[in-house]
C-alpha cells in the first residue's frame, strides 16, 4: 500500500484525446486542466469534456481532479458551476488565497451531494506563500497544498534554473506548514521533460525535504516520481530490522540500542515502523 498520490499528471482539458490517453498511463491522479492549458474560447468546450469524463465509470484508485481558473473570477465560477456536478474527487485553486478557498469550500458544500470533494489551493503567489496557514485553516475539505515556481518566481522577478535552488526556501516553508496540517506537499513539475538527470536530481531533493508527491507535465516522467515516493526493499528491509529490534529492546526495558553502529531510540524506531505502515506492513506496536 502507497500514499493516495506520488504522481499526478497534468492534462490540458480542452483535449479530448489527451485526457482519455492519460487515464492508461501510472499516475495515481490526472488533473484536467481548465486554466492555463485552455485558450480563453476554447473554456466552455474544456468544461464540457472534462464533465463528460467524470461521469464515465473510473478506475479504482486513480484519482481524477479538476484545475479550475481563479474562482473569485466569473471565469472560475463557471468552472465550478460546470464540474462540480460531475463530482471530481478533488478541485485545484490557481492562485490561492483564503478568500479563493472559502468561496470554493462554500460551492463543494452546495453540490457534493453524496460525495466527498477535497481542495488543493495551488500557492504560486508571494502573498499565497506568507499566508498558507490562514489558506489551510479556511477549509477542513483540504487534502494537499500544491506548489507552483513558474508563477511565484515570475512575481518576484528571478529567473528559474534547472537546480532549482531558488525555490528552496518556498519548498520547504510550504512542505513543513502542510505536513504540520497533515496534508500532502506537493511540488510543481519539471518543466524540462527531456533532461533525466536534472529531474532525478530534483525528485531526490524534494523527497529528502519532506515533499510527498510531485506533477508531472509528461507522461515519461510518471514512473521516476512513482519511484521516488515509493519505499525500496533495502529501505524495508531495514525499516523491519530496526522495529524487530527496538520491540526487543522495549520487553528488555532498554530505550537505546545500537544497530551497525547507529544510535536507534524511540524516533528513530517509530519512523521505521512508519515506513512499514506504508509499505502495507503491520506496524510493530510498543513504542
Amino acid at each position: 500500500m502507497q500514499a493516495k498520490r506520488r504522481s499526478m499528471l497534468y492534462v490540458p482539458g480542452s483535449d479530448p484525446k489527451k485526457c482519455l490517453k492519460a487515464l492508461m498511463f501510472n499516475s495515481d491522479s490526472v488533473i484536467f486542466d481548465l486554466e492555463d492549458a485552455v485558450a480563453p474560447d476554447q473554456k466552455e468546450f474544456a468544461r464540457q469534456t472534462v464533465c463528460e469524463l467524470l461521469k464515465a465509470p473510473r478506475e479504482t484508485g486513480k484519482e481524477l481532479v479538476v484545475r479550475v481558473n481563479q474562482v473569485s473570477d466569473s471565469v472560475g465560477m463557471e468552472d465550478l458551476k460546470a464540474i462540480l456536478p460531475c463530482k471530481p474527487d478533488t478541485v485545484i485553486l490557481p492562485k490561492a488565497s483564503a478568500r479563493e478557498v472559502t468561496i470554493a469550500d462554500t460551492f463543494v458544500t452546495i453540490f457534493r451531494e453524496d460525495r466527498e470533494i477535497g481542495l488543493i489551493p495551488l500557492i504560486e503567489t508571494m502573498h499565497g506563500l506568507v499566508t498558507l496557514r490562514e489558506i489551510l485553516n479556511s477549509s477542513d475539505k483540504i487534502t494537499g497544498v500544491q506548489f507552483g515556481a513558474e508563477d511565484l518566481t515570475k512575481e518576484m522577478g528571478i529567473r528559474r534554473t534547472a537546480q532549482g535552488k531558488e525555490l528552496s526556501y518556498a519548498r520547504s516553508e510550504l512542505t513543513f506548514i502542510a505536513r504540520s496540517f497533515g496534508v500532502d506537499a506537493i511540488d510543481t513539475p519539471y518543466v524540462d521533460y527531456r533532461d533525466v538527470e536534472g529531474f532525478e536530481q530534483d525528485l531526490a531533493y524534494i523527497r529528502s525535504i519532506g515533499m510527498t508527491a510531485k506533477t508531472a507535465i509528461h507522461p515519461s516522467q510518471i514512473e521516476k516520481i512513482n519511484q521516488a515516493f515509493t519505499f525500496s526493499e533495502r529501505d524495508i528491509a531495514e525499516a523491519k530490522e530496526i522495529v524487530e529490534a527496538f520491540e526487543k529492546a522495549v520487553q528488555q526495558g532498554l530505550g537505546v540500542i545500537s544497530i551497525n553502529g547507529k544510535m536507534v531510540d524511540a524516533p528513530v524506531a517509530k519512523r521505521a515502523a512508519d515506513v512499514l505502515a506504508s509499505a502495507g506492513l503491520n506496524e510493530v506496536k510498543g513504542f
